[in-house]
């Protein structure tokens, strides 16, 4: 998976515009609403030869006001089966 860095001030629309330009394979992120930069919503082409293949998993991710300083949430709207046998949804990135 690709790590993006977001930076908020004028950085923010030039890191969406080469997300755009430049899509990496199997994912897409962008603004939820276009007036709060600090919430995107993520998709997740599941890969092949996994057992998430053929699944489209649809995350939140929420940036704190504070960020990079404290990192953002990522929260699945899709279910996703685990392997331990629990589904969790909730992903906290450091």
């Amino acid at each position: 998976m690709t790590f993006i860095i977001i930076h908020f001030n004028s950085n923010q629309m030039e890191d969406q515009i080469e997300l755009n330009k430049n899509p990496v394979e199997g994912f897409s992120a962008g603004l939820i609403e276009d007036n709060d930069i600090y919430r995107w919503e993520v998709v997740i082409i599941g890969p092949q030869d996994t057992l998430y293949e053929g699944g489209v998993f649809k995350a939140h991710l929420t940036f704190p006001k504070d960020y990079p300083l404290r990192p953002p949430k990522m929260r699945f709207i899709t279910d996703i089966w685990h392997p331990n046998g629990e589904i969790n949804t909730n992903i906290f990135l450091t």
